[in-house]
């Protein structure tokens, strides 16, 4: 066994091909110990200690340090300062798991005791996973994760008490890779890519960076716990929060207790208003709208689209294509204009309740449609079938259906008309 023993000022050291003992001392030191199983250790300064075979123990001491682990298993201990691990599994091609709560690294076997990392004391991680189906969870430091190809599943540090949901609790830049990746980052990263495959992407509004990449993947903004008012724009890939996102084919959208303003684009768009006064707009494709609590705005837009207004009294509005309206509970308010009846196929109105104070609000109908202006031409232009009552807006194949209900059960109050 060699030991190696530098300097007070700047050394660049080297082990041997033996069980190294490497110490850096003083200044700024870069340290390599080369073959065997070594222990380095870099003392005072910003010092570099790397490791490229065996299984070594690196120690950084004081300063601002910088360890690596290249394909290999050891341990790792920061020290004073702010301190940087690399690990570089890219070459393995074998599945890497990491979990970040615990500090810990594990590839191929293992059983093997060779295939084991353990760190302390680390305020910045950098990992590089290759090609297995890696899992992955990040801890509480500023974390850089890139794992290359495989179907992987990425998250942040497991929280107790939560059936281990992954949670990122450090300012992340996480690059999924190719495959069908998984990544659910609960408190915010600086940058989530997706990489190539059908990947999913679980984050909140506080993230900075979200790119799905190639492939057919989904987004999904799960922030309930807000209670300011925001913004997520599909069309343009913004919100209000300050995240950009792009290259997603579905977006989901769960918001707080805030008046916020929900804008789906031409993706297939989940969105959930929570409880404030909240406007929902569907945008092209086949939408999901849910206004949740309070008195809400919904508009479905081209596609076909379901609508649920939940609690308050809430305006719901399909558009184009044949949209499943739901007001829920409040004194709800269906609306159709011309535009949208000669585009929308048949609509359905689920639970109309003329108990409930619900109102269906029609007006500007053109030339060639059923001319609906009062109570009197609604009633011309509706009749009862086995499911509810149709109301013919351009025939038989343009109108709205509202189910379990009668003509004999409406009168004038429930029927309302606009220019």
């Amino acid at each position: 066994m060699a030991k190696i023993v530098g300097t007070d000022a700047n050394d660049t050291l080297f082990g041997t091909d033996e069980n190294d003992n490497i110490w850096g001392l003083g200044a700024n030191d870069t340290l390599d110990g080369g073959l065997g199983n070594d222990f380095l250790y870099g003392g005072a300064g910003n010092d570099g200690l790397m490791s490229f075979s065996g299984y070594d123990e690196l120690d950084g001491g004081d300063g601002d340090d910088r360890l690596e682990l290249n394909g290999t298993g050891g341990v790792a201990r920061g020290g004073a300062g702010i301190d940087t691990l690399v690990i570089n599994l890219s070459g393995t091609g074998n599945r890497v798991t990491f979990n970040g709560m615990n500090r810990h690294v594990t590839f191929g076997d293992p059983a093997e005791t060779d295939n084991h990392i353990f760190y302390r004391g680390i305020e910045r991680l950098e990992l590089t996973t290759g090609s297995g189906k890696d899992i992955v969870e990040g801890g509480t430091g500023d974390d850089v994760i890139s794992t290359g190809d495989g179907a992987d599943i990425i998250g942040g540090q497991s929280l107790p008490n939560t059936h281990n949901q992954m949670s990122s609790l450090g300012a992340d830049v996480i690059d999924a890779g190719a495959g069908n990746d998984t990544i659910i980052d609960r408190f915010g990263a600086n940058h989530l890519s997706g990489g190539s495959g059908d990947d999913s992407i679980t984050t909140t509004l506080s993230s900075a960076e979200l790119d799905g990449g190639d492939g057919d993947d989904t987004l999904r903004f799960e922030d309930a716990d807000r209670t300011d008012d925001v913004t997520v724009d599909v069309v343009n890939g913004v919100t209000s929060t300050g995240t950009a996102f792009h290259n997603f084919e579905r977006v989901y959208a769960h918001t707080g207790s805030g008046n916020d303003t929900l804008l789906g684009g031409l993706s297939r768009d989940n969105l959930f208003g929570g409880n404030g006064a909240d406007r929902l707009f569907g945008g092209e494709n086949n939408d999901y709208l849910y206004g949740e609590g309070d008195d809400d705005r919904l508009e479905g837009g081209a596609g076909v689209d379901s609508l649920s207004g939940g609690e308050g009294d809430d305006h719901l509005s399909g558009g184009d294509g044949a949209d499943r309206l739901i007001g829920g509970e409040g004194a709800d308010t269906f609306h159709w204009s011309g535009f949208e009846v000669r585009h929308s196929s048949i609509d359905h109105i689920v639970d109309f309740d003329t108990q409930s104070g619900d109102v269906i609000e029609l007006g500007g109908f053109y030339p060639g449609d059923t001319n609906i202006y009062n109570f009197d031409s609604f009633v011309a232009a509706s009749h009862d079938t086995e499911e509810g009552l149709y109301v013919a807006f351009h025939g038989e194949t343009e109108g709205i259906l509202i189910e379990g209900v009668s003509l004999a059960d409406l009168s004038a109050d429930d029927i309302a008309f606009t220019l």
